[in-house]
């Protein structure tokens, strides 16, 4: 009885084994696996089984960036996605942010604005009161409606997508960091803040302009013999309407002290510019007529007695 029992099993067994032949020369044929463009050999082929295709789960994890364990005890695959490694590493590392309390305090400080990139519809119903609502499938499209100069913390239903979120932003030139937690962190956080305790940062008072010190730049006369003019002319500092131009006559005979004006002072408009200039003709415009010698002519900036707050002295000319 027991030999037949064996014999049954083993026949039952081969019947077994030859359908299953059968049912994969049939039913089971293999097909060509392309991820990203790139064809990928697997130790399991993938196949079709009643016209589905059946793919090896441990290659098209890996491939994607994804990680598969065995779990032996449990008798389970254990899958971690791309999404979760790549949020796994942000946290490990650090990377770009902020704890639910410290996103909290720059939002009020008005530091920070809050950038909720779930789908619109959970926006709506939950949202954090204030915050900005862009999606992660349209913020690529929509950076035109970020501001450069605004610090982002960024929360969307689960951590991973909001690194996903200020990956995108980041790489474009946005300061931004993932808010640990997401939603209910932040409002936890945010409720048990003590306002009164924080206050917005003040923009800095405007220094107001330093008044332009009142100086003479430069003096220069220019001689034209064919008309017996001259002409003194220069450029000034700071807010002076006049100046004053007198001669120093007669070098060699004469000597002037700083606060002589200068034989024949007159006094000359300054341009909005802060350039001035004075033409004459010795001896016609003025009294005193052309005397050989040295010359030189004097430009000044008086106060409100006439008196010189400072001068400069033209370079030396000589008339025969």
């Amino acid at each position: 009885m027991h030999k037949r029992r064996m014999i049954s099993m083993v026949i039952v067994g081969v019947m077994l084994l030859t359908s299953f032949v059968v049912f994969a020369d049939q039913h089971m044929a293999t097909v060509a696996l392309w991820i990203n463009g790139t064809e990928v050999e697997a130790d399991s082929p993938p196949l079709i089984v009643n016209d589905r295709s059946m793919v090896p789960l441990r290659v098209i994890t890996e491939n994607m960036g994804g990680r598969v364990v065995w779990n032996a005890d449990a008798r389970r695959a254990e899958v971690t996605t791309p999404a979760k490694m790549f949020g796994e590493k942000w946290a490990s590392e650090g990377m770009l942010m902020w704890q639910a309390e410290d996103a909290a305090r720059m939002v009020a400080m008005e530091d920070a604005m809050v950038l909720d990139v779930r789908p619109a519809d959970l926006f709506v119903t939950d949202g954090v009161p204030g915050a900005l609502n862009i999606p992660v499938p349209q913020l690529g499209e929509r950076l035109g409606e970020l501001d450069r100069d605004m610090t982002y913390a960024v929360y969307c239903a689960i951590d991973i997508n909001a690194a996903y979120a200020v990956a995108i932003l980041t790489m474009n030139n946005f300061d931004a960091y993932v808010i640990v937690g997401g939603r209910v962190a932040f409002m936890d956080a945010w409720n048990n803040l003590d306002m009164d305790a924080i206050t917005p940062d003040e923009e800095p008072d405007e220094e107001e302009p330093m008044e332009e010190e009142a100086a003479i730049l430069s003096v220069e006369v220019v001689i034209d013999e064919a008309a017996g003019t001259r002409t003194t002319q220069g450029q000034v500092s700071g807010d002076v309407e006049q100046v004053s131009i007198g001669s120093l006559r007669d070098l060699d005979t004469y000597t002037y002290a700083d606060t002589d004006r200068g034989h024949g002072a007159v006094m000359v408009d300054v341009m909005a510019d802060g350039t001035f200039s004075s033409t004459i003709t010795p001896g016609a415009d003025r009294p005193h007529p052309v005397r050989p010698g040295r010359h030189q002519t004097r430009v000044a900036i008086l106060d409100e007695s006439d008196n010189i707050i400072t001068f400069m002295d033209s370079a030396e000319f000589t008339t025969p």
